[in-house]
């Protein structure tokens, strides 16, 4: 089954949201400025001794004065709260949730690349990823999914900073509050959902740092999850651990990264579910910011 054009949101990167006022405080007037008239970025990319590049649908913009060694070391300590031990354990890896509770990558040089750990020498490079909640953004996806009255596994696939991770928000949203009242829960591996962005009636659980596999044992068996979101499945470990779910009982909503099907089925990850039946439907998110989100592909496979 094949459904072209599944749903169109408009555009809805149209005003700044609570963590770009935030952002825009860290920077220079220039900068700030150019923000401020273009709400529609989802990147900011901080480097010393370079310019700050914004990142949108239209491109990636150079804008302001260089940011000295000292203003980027500024930022980046108001950024991981003036301690870089709480986020020891994810640095590493790079990443780590700021202060105003978005992901922020980072460009790290690391020391003890072995067995026994890695840490962090210095960090070269910061990339703020805007986090967007946008309520009702999923609604007629998940209203197509439910034509056959029951949640099915579904695997959302596009491009990096499509919106993927903004759809499955809205989508935890919708199936964990009323009418459905689901039990949710996510497997938030890099923390990039907020509880306060449900209302209080939302049944919905976070599991906020686990890995894929330990946070889907839970979900199974102590918490009695009804459907299980999780964001960006990356290798062959998550697959693993994904494949839990097989003969279950419980679906799984998830996202990968490919612009095409062929480019999803090339990855070893996605086949080895595929063939342990994890996924019913198949959505293909496309690439057309200024329609606002738009699924043009939503099959069975």
């Amino acid at each position: 089954m094949r459904v072209h054009n599944c749903f169109g949101t408009g555009i809805y990167f149209n005003d700044m949201n609570s963590y770009l006022e935030n952002v825009v405080k860290l920077f220079s007037p220039e900068v700030k400025s150019f923000i401020q008239h273009n709400p529609s970025i989802y990147e900011i990319r901080v480097r010393p001794e370079k310019k700050v590049f914004v990142v949108s649908a239209e491109g990636n913009f150079p804008c302001g004065p260089a940011i000295s060694l000292h203003e980027f070391n500024r930022i980046f300590s108001i950024l991981n709260g003036g301690s870089l031990y709480k986020h020891e354990d994810t640095l590493p890896y790079g990443f780590f949730t700021d202060s105003f509770g978005g992901r922020c990558g980072v460009v790290c040089e690391l020391a003890g690349l072995s067995s026994e750990g890695r840490s962090v020498v210095k960090v070269n490079g910061l990339n703020l990823r805007v986090p967007r909640f946008i309520r009702g953004v999923s609604e007629s996806l998940c209203d197509a999914l439910l034509a056959e009255k029951a949640v099915q596994g579904t695997l959302i696939y596009a491009a990096p900073c499509t919106g993927k991770t903004t759809v499955i928000r809205d989508m935890a949203r919708y199936f964990s509050e009323f009418p459905h009242r689901l039990r949710v829960c996510v497997i938030d591996e890099r923390r990039e959902f907020d509880s306060g962005d449900y209302r209080t009636d939302a049944n919905i659980d976070i599991l906020s740092g686990y890995s894929k596999k330990i946070g889907i044992e839970i979900a199974i068996r102590t918490l009695s999850a009804q459907l299980i979101i999780c964001d960006e499945i990356g290798d062959f470990d998550d697959a693993k651990g994904i494949c839990q779910l097989a003969n279950s009982g419980v679906p799984l909503i998830a996202t990968a990264h490919a612009d095409t099907c062929e480019e999803l089925f090339h990855k070893d990850a996605i086949r080895l579910m595929h063939d342990k039946k994890i996924f019913t439907w198949y959505a293909h998110l496309a690439t057309c910011h200024w329609q606002g989100l738009c699924f043009d592909q939503l099959e069975k496979l």
